[in-house]
């Protein structure tokens, strides 16, 4: 019998190349951006799963998680039953035939193609607002004068710095002033 650690580190390490790898069971369209959820029908799985003990709808819902994670489940047993939790029964091995949930892989294509259609369709309104108006000419009109001063590339939300700052009298040489004396005392120009 194998140690449940060395069953464990080889559940994981095909875990890691089939996700990784960018060959074997992982679809093509999943490597790129997968979808971190399926579509749950709670009265299907219970329809499907009404036969089944506590134990067996257990390792099911992880068999069907692990799938949708890696596209299919393992072929060897022992992986399976790890992944599951428990030794999974002939049952449950009967919902993943050559591995994979066919209700799964319909759920999977009705979401890769729903998000597809929803990025054309965001696309087509990004083109429609940024390339076309009611009337064929730009929603507003160019400034007259650019906002910046003194050949600055662009406005900046924060005053320009004073060449010289000014020294309170009664602190001495070395004490700056603090905005608000500055203000108070500063010729208009110098603050501008």
């Amino acid at each position: 019998m194998v140690a449940r650690w060395k069953v464990a580190r080889q559940a994981t390490d095909w875990h890691a190349q089939t996700r990784h790898s960018g060959i074997g069971f992982v679809p093509p369209i999943q490597q790129k951006m997968k979808p971190p959820a399926f579509q749950f029908y709670p009265d299907d799985f219970i329809g499907g799963t009404v036969m089944l003990t506590a134990e067996e709808t257990g390792a099911y819902m992880r068999l069907l998680c692990f799938q949708w994670g890696n596209g299919r489940i393992p072929e060897r047993k022992d992986l399976v039953d790890r992944i599951a939790g428990c030794e999974v029964s002939k049952d449950v091995m009967e919902k993943f035939p050559k591995g994979k949930n066919a209700r799964m892989e319909e759920e999977r294509v009705k979401q890769a193609k729903f998000r597809k259609e929803r990025a054309q369709s965001g696309a087509k309104g990004a083109e429609k607002r940024w390339h076309s108006s009611a009337n064929g000419s730009a929603n507003g009109s160019a400034i007259e004068q650019p906002m910046a001063k003194n050949g600055s590339p662009s406005p900046s939300p924060s005053p320009s710095p004073i060449d010289e700052p000014k020294r309170h009298q009664s602190l001495g040489k070395d004490e700056p002033l603090c905005s608000k004396e500055r203000a108070a005392i500063a010729p208009k120009e110098v603050l501008e």
